[in-house]
């Protein structure tokens, strides 16, 4: 929520009187727009979240449950792409952050969200998801073979088009 859509949207969040946990790698980076809101009246804190580690996102949620007892909306936003490497999990990077570490903080918080009246939870995605053929499993576990490394990031993009739908 420190830049680009999540950036807006935390904004425009908190101006239609949303109180916003901006959960991001850098405090330094979730300061500005903290400030951004509390300069117009709103209100917005920081808890530290690392898609890239499950025992990392686990403790982020864990804080977010004891901060948000009922959470009414979780946008998982934060993603990379063109990427290459593994995860601290030893999951293909893009998998790891963009859908696994987004699947840990959905579980993870999902009591607060079931204590809200009416929950919802938007995970951005791509229409790069289209063009994933085949669901390799092994290459998961591996380090992207394809040049951009979108192959893997459409992968991440389809398992959470195919989250939201589960949820």
């Amino acid at each position: 929520a420190n830049s680009g859509i999540g950036r807006v949207t935390a904004n425009e969040l908190a101006e239609d009187g949303a109180h916003v946990i901006l959960a991001c790698r850098s405090q330094e980076g979730a300061q500005a727009v903290i400030d951004e809101i509390e300069a117009k009246g709103g209100s917005a804190e920081y808890v530290h979240l690392d898609l890239n580690s499950i025992a990392a996102v686990r403790e982020s949620a864990k804080e977010i449950r004891a901060r948000a007892p009922k959470i009414d909306l979780l946008i998982n936003n934060a993603g990379i792409a063109g990427t290459k490497g593994l995860s601290h999990d030893g999951f293909e990077v893009m998998y790891g952050v963009n859908h696994l570490g987004h699947f840990a903080l959905t579980e993870g918080v999902m009591a607060s969200l079931q204590a809200a009246d009416s929950p919802r939870v938007v995970t951005v995605a791509s229409t790069l998801h289209h063009k994933v053929e085949e669901f390799d499993f092994k290459s998961l576990r591996e380090v992207s073979a394809d040049t951009g490394a979108m192959k893997g990031y459409g992968r991440a993009k389809l398992a959470n088009v195919m989250f939201a739908t589960e949820l």
